[in-house]
């Protein structure tokens, strides 16, 4: 899972919406299966880095007008909030 995840998460910074909204597709997916342990250890923190990278890109570049994507990035937020990765700050 950790090879897919840092071989698929860089084509989200592709300029083709349909490579993104696939690459959204893949790692939804992938979250929803609830193995989100693999972020768990310093090492693993790169790739996390990626994901909450390209998530950001998707929010202030793409998000506004492509409300497909807008709900795979919601879903996403939402599974890793829940499960502790993201740790939202007060």
């Amino acid at each position: 899972m950790e090879e897919i995840i840092s071989n698929v998460t860089p084509l989200g910074f592709s300029p083709s919406r349909v490579i993104v909204h696939n690459v959204a597709v893949i790692l939804q997916k992938l979250f929803s299966t609830e193995r989100l342990q693999i972020f768990e250890g310093r090492d693993k923190s790169k790739i996390l880095n990626l994901i909450v990278t390209s998530l950001n890109f998707w929010i202030g570049e793409l998000i506004q007008s492509d409300n497909f994507l807008l709900g795979h990035v919601v879903n996403m937020l939402e599974i890793l909030v829940k499960s502790g990765i993201l740790e939202l700050k007060k």
